[in-house]
């Protein structure tokens, strides 16, 4: 059994099996609740800023069930596109609903990137920008790719993994968006 460390000064182990699981675990909750090791957060801190995460993550999971599915969304698109495009053909109607559906994704994962943002830096004034959009980008991934695998086993979803791609690309517009904000007011030197 091998055991490796992970070079982040956190002194979490990796081990395989049931051992690596729980080394995983410890790895996420030392990022999420003990990341900033000069000043402790407190709960309410902890809960104000990945409360909002956790619940897009479940408005993410919601629509992937049937309720987000073409069938479903083109009861709400089409009307909407035939009435903004009275002659439009069923071809260009078709094509427009799947635009439009790839453009959620790559809203609903800039948004998930940017709460994970948020959550990884909190009131953080250390110089840590690429650090906090480099966990965010993972935890996107990880759940982007749990999202397609979901969907393997709702009727009417059939998973992609184009659809991964497509959330990820929102999740790395949110963390340029943030960076270069970050840089751009002067509250992150280098990173």
């Amino acid at each position: 059994m091998s055991i490796i460390k992970f070079n982040l000064s956190l002194g979490i182990e990796r081990k395989r099996g049931w051992a690596g699981i729980f080394g995983y675990i410890g790895f996420f909750y030392t990022l999420i609740f003990r990341h900033n090791n000069k000043t402790k957060m407190d709960l309410k801190q902890n809960i104000k800023f990945w409360l909002p995460v956790i619940l897009w993550m479940g408005f993410i999971f919601w629509m992937s069930t049937g309720i987000g599915s073409a069938q479903n969304t083109s009861l709400i698109i089409e009307p909407v596109l035939r009435f903004l495009v009275p002659g439009i053909s069923p071809q260009e109607l078709d094509m427009a609903h799947e635009v439009i559906r790839k453009c959620a994704h790559i809203f609903e994962y800039f948004i998930l990137g940017f709460l994970l943002f948020r959550a990884f830096r909190r009131n953080s004034t250390e110089i840590r920008g690429w650090r906090w959009a480099f966990y965010s980008m993972i935890i996107v991934l990880i759940y982007a790719g749990s999202d397609e695998c979901h969907q393997a086993f709702v009727s009417n979803r059939t998973p992609a993994i184009f659809d991964v791609g497509v959330d990820l690309i929102g999740g790395l517009l949110a963390q340029a968006e943030r960076v270069i904000r970050l840089y751009s007011d002067g509250r992150i030197k280098n990173a």
